[in-house]
């Protein structure tokens, strides 16, 4: 591929990166109820699921809130050092970097059981969000 084929090419993957942002973001907020072991009906009612689930994780408040600001504390260390990533490896490169950081990020979360590891990998998944979030409009302005 080669011109403006691939430049439409180059601009739709640059996309994929806030679309991976706002799907954490979104993600959250339902999926700490189910962690937490804390999920309502919408008559108002509890559903157990019951801490021999897979999907307890959390038996604190804190560690769940934890894992929900983790991305964003992630972002913001992402964000402040997107800028000199991008001037050392270039705009192109920054973002290919932020790629295998995301899918890494996210295949833990998907499989992890351990509140560390959940967190760890939101961090991970939030530095590479702040990357892509500074890099994304300097690149496709370019």
């Amino acid at each position: 591929l080669s011109g403006t084929p691939f430049a439409v090419l180059c601009a739709c993957a640059s996309l994929l990166g806030p679309l991976a942002g706002g799907l954490g973001l979104g993600f959250t907020g339902p999926a700490i109820d189910t962690m937490r072991n804390s999920v309502l009906a919408p008559d108002g009612t509890r559903i157990a699921i019951g801490p021999e689930s897979n999907l307890h994780v959390f038996n604190s408040t804190t560690a769940s809130s934890l894992f929900g600001a983790a991305l964003t504390l992630g972002a913001l260390v992402g964000t402040l050092s997107g800028g000199p990533v991008a001037e050392a490896t270039g705009r192109r490169l920054a973002l290919l970097i932020t790629s295998p950081l995301s899918v890494g990020a996210y295949l833990a979360i998907a499989l992890g059981r351990s509140p560390y590891l959940l967190i760890a990998a939101r961090l991970v998944a939030g530095f590479s969000l702040g990357i892509c979030a500074f890099v994304s409009p300097v690149y496709m302005s370019e």
